[in-house]
């Protein structure tokens, strides 16, 4: 608010000495030119405002931020060691195997990027589970994703361009067909294409919905046993794209879903009021409002993908008046897609929560939202709902930033969603799955 008064105040300097250049002393008295210029002040603050709604009505919301905006990061080469430091690399390698922290990308569906970012003929480095990949869109508006290293010579794939439904190698214009993967065509041999198959790079499943594109990841190089949802009134236009965020989180992945397990949480990290800020820090001047918080979650017994949480949510005024009632249902499909539906008396909309494994403790999360169009406010209840969401998701990430993932966590018997939830998620895991590398690992003895 302090930058916008400054801007405002500048603007009106502005037009004070615009006027006293524009107007000689002669034509008018000084009082006039006064008047004259608080006239012209007062339209540019007026157009400034203007301009701002605007803005703020119809530009969505966008927010970016890194693990490290939210304080000092343990060294991923401590995490799950106890928080005791070795001076020999094996003992340390030897703790690191006793700590059996669950494999870094299980087996499932996960965001690549969003839908309107990507342009048909468009070409795009993707590097994400620990891989390098491409990802492009053919000029029939079909998004692909395949190995981003050609077998050649190696050249980074996503430096090439689309032709057509293939994709094309910068360095000798080998041509990938976008769809299989297969050699098309090397515009400099006479060998047959059926000779050049063991060229082929490795082509990734794709699914398209809710302006997401997502890959499929497999250890096993399974095809794909379920599917995102499709969210028709996203589809229909009946929830329109409002924002988003996008967050970096230094955390194994599946320590992010199971707050959803973990009811506990909720009124040590999200109890005080959404404006009291995205730190851990109790302030008395927001004591007297409180959110209260209640939820459950479920695996949803048909498909075995997903689980729900339900919560309910109000405002207690003083510790005794509750007011504003909130429904909200929580999706969660496989480890990384969560969907996050609201009714309220403000509109309905749906925020979706994607977590994109990076590398073995680094998660790249994006919240979107779409909302109702609510009587003509949607854009502005929909930015208010993301700010508030990611307000209490960046409390969130100061823990995880500097958790370790125990195996075989302390629980009481109210913690009993948490084994629950842990067991569910264990479906994602196969035989290859392999175990997180470390730092360490790469020092040599």
């Amino acid at each position: 608010m302090a930058i916008l008064m400054r801007e405002a105040a500048c603007w009106a300097v502005l037009a004070l000495m615009s006027a006293r250049l524009l107007v000689s002393p002669e034509q008018l008295s000084t009082q006039e030119l006064l008047v004259a210029a608080s006239y012209g002040a007062g339209l540019l603050v007026v157009g400034w405002l203007l301009w701002y709604a605007v803005t703020l009505y119809f530009v969505p919301y966008n927010r970016i931020k890194a693990a490290e905006d939210f304080g000092p990061i343990r060294d991923d080469s401590t995490k799950n060691l106890g928080g005791r430091r070795c001076a020999a690399v094996n003992e340390v390698r030897r703790r690191q195997k006793e700590a059996a922290m669950p494999p870094p990308y299980p087996n499932a569906w996960f965001a690549a990027l969003e839908s309107r970012e990507l342009r048909p003929g468009q070409v795009r480095p993707l590097d994400i589970l620990g891989q390098h990949l491409v990802l492009f869109r053919t000029r029939a508006g079909e998004a692909r994703v395949l190995d981003g290293i050609c077998p050649h010579l190696g050249a980074d794939l996503a430096q090439g361009a689309v032709r057509g439904e293939d994709i094309e190698c910068p360095f000798h214009k080998w041509l990938f067909n976008g769809q299989t993967g297969e050699v098309e065509c090397v515009p400099y041999t006479k060998q047959s294409k059926s000779s050049l198959k063991h060229f082929s790079v490795t082509s990734w499943p794709v699914f398209e919905a809710n302006g997401v594109i997502h890959v499929w990841h497999h250890a096993e190089g399974e095809p794909p046993s379920w599917y995102p949802p499709t969210y028709e009134q996203i589809a229909s236009g009946h929830y329109r794209y409002r924002g988003r965020t996008e967050h970096l989180v230094a955390a194994h992945i599946q320590d992010l879903p199971e707050n959803g397990a973990d009811p506990a949480h909720l009124a040590a990290i999200h109890e005080k009021i959404f404006a009291d800020g995205n730190d851990l820090e109790e302030r008395s001047r927001w004591g007297w409002i409180r959110h209260n918080w209640t939820a459950s979650w479920q695996p949803d017994a048909e498909h075995r993908h997903q689980a729900f949480v339900h919560m309910q949510m109000t405002f207690v005024l003083l510790g005794k008046l509750h007011f504003y009632h909130n429904d909200i249902t929580v999706r969660q499909v496989g480890p990384g897609l969560v969907y996050i539906n609201f009714k309220s008396p403000l509109g309905s909309g749906v925020i979706q929560q994607l977590v994109t494994p990076v590398s073995d403790l680094r998660q790249k999360v994006i919240h979107t939202i779409h909302w109702d169009r609510s009587y003509g406010l949607g854009p502005l209840i929909a930015k208010f709902y993301l700010m508030v969401e990611a307000n209490q998701f960046e409390r969130d990430v100061r823990i995880w930033n500097n958790k370790d993932h125990l195996p075989q966590p302390g629980l009481v018997r109210e913690d009993a969603t948490i084994l629950k939830y842990r067991r569910w998620f264990s479906q994602f895991y196969s035989e290859s799955s392999r175990r997180p590398l470390r730092p360490v690992d790469a020092l040599e003895l």
